[in-house]
């Protein structure tokens, strides 16, 4: 029975090995990153956003200039976050792993997606301010394009049109807070 119980602590054991090796390959070698490119993403992420905004060259140029440090920022916590990750994966990896070492690190990790959330949100705000009223109102749209309503809405998918869906969002997903103040408990965090 002791000699069963062992095949299969070393069969699991490899298992989660050589998935934890195969995500760190793929973590490390992604495809189609071969070739440097010649711009910055945040330069044709913005690119993007002049074109549908129609953004002239200065608003374009004001833009650029907003982001940069967002930029900065939000290299750092992509590294910091690769670091992190590699650190919970090896911590996996370890015979006896330590609660203590992998909650700290799902923490951090937790803080580095808040903190890429908060670049991400500061980027939002400065297209928004360099907007025109009209521009304004077509940044809208994108932004209801990216919710994908008929996606997320699915209380409302028949009776309505895009637009009341639009206008009905809130309506429909109320932000729960009673489930977010269970997570909170069962996490121990207040």
């Amino acid at each position: 029975m002791k000699i069963e119980f062992k095949k299969q602590l070393i069969y699991w054991a490899n298992i989660i090995l050589l998935t934890v090796n195969v995500t760190f390959f793929i973590f490390l070698f992604p495809a189609g990153k071969d070739e440097i490119p010649t711009r910055s993403e945040t330069e044709l992420s913005n690119e993007f956003i002049k074109n549908e905004l129609g953004f002239t060259d200065g608003q374009f140029q004001l833009l650029m200039d907003a982001d940069r440090e967002i930029q900065y920022k939000y290299q750092i916590v992509l590294k910091l976050l690769c670091q992190n990750r590699y650190r919970l994966l090896n911590e996996l990896a370890k015979p006896y792993p330590s609660e203590i070492q992998m909650d700290s690190l799902a923490e951090m990790i937790g803080f580095l997606h808040r903190a890429l959330k908060k670049q991400t949100i500061e980027h939002l705000m400065n297209i928004k301010k360099t907007c025109t009223p009209e521009q304004t109102g077509r940044l809208n749209d994108i932004f209801r394009q990216m919710l994908d309503m008929d996606h997320y809405c699915p209380f409302c998918k028949e009776k309505c049109s895009v637009t009341q869906k639009n206008e009905r969002y809130p309506v429909f997903f109320p932000y729960d807070h009673e489930a977010e103040a269970k997570m909170r408990e069962q996490l121990g965090q207040h």
